[in-house]
């Protein structure tokens, strides 16, 4: 069945759901929630606690080798303002750094005139992170990036809460 554009994908749904059980199973840490009723047409917001310092967080949005753990297929990272920033989804998704700041802001354009930016707080003896993806179309729906975007920041925070051991749950469907 084909996927109208801006429709969620039961792959992000699962994925969600399956990085939620595992991490409620390893250390009884709580989910992150999708709220579907907050999809809307001009951006994506989402903010989730992450228990570790913003200096390991940074580190899993700026080393190619912690993006392709959880979501680039072959990262390229040039770590500065205009520098590429691409995840190997051949021509969709991040293109290039517009800001850079260390251990607090990473801003970066995409594909469709889009911009991406994650912001770390030092929040609760860890990491508060804040992803906006802005820019849409007012007519545009925003559901499949809202779902998106929201198992990328858990499978984020898992893999930099649990560290080395953590890997993605396969969940792709044919």
């Amino acid at each position: 069945m084909e996927r109208l554009p801006g429709e969620a994908s039961f792959n992000d749904f699962w994925g969600l759901s399956l990085e939620n059980l595992r991490r409620l199973l390893l250390n009884g840490s709580g989910p992150l929630f999708c709220d579907y009723s907050a999809v809307h047409s001009e951006q994506v917001a989402v903010t989730a606690q992450i228990d570790r310092p913003a200096k390991e967080v940074f580190i899993g949005l700026i080393d190619p080798q912690q993006l392709e753990r959880y979501m680039a297929d072959k990262a390229t990272v040039e770590p500065r303002p205009g520098g590429k920033y691409d995840f190997g989804w051949g021509g969709n998704g991040p293109i290039k750094i517009l800001e850079l700041e260390p251990d607090r802001k990473l801003t970066y354009s995409w594909h469709h005139d889009t911009v991406v930016s994650w912001i770390l707080d030092d929040s609760e003896g860890g990491t508060r992170i804040t992803l906006v993806h802005s820019g849409f179309a007012k007519d545009r729906s925003t559901e499949d990036y809202t779902a998106g975007w929201w198992k990328f920041v858990n499978y984020l925070k898992s893999m930099v809460e649990i560290g080395e051991s953590w890997q993605e749950v396969f969940t792709r469907t044919t």
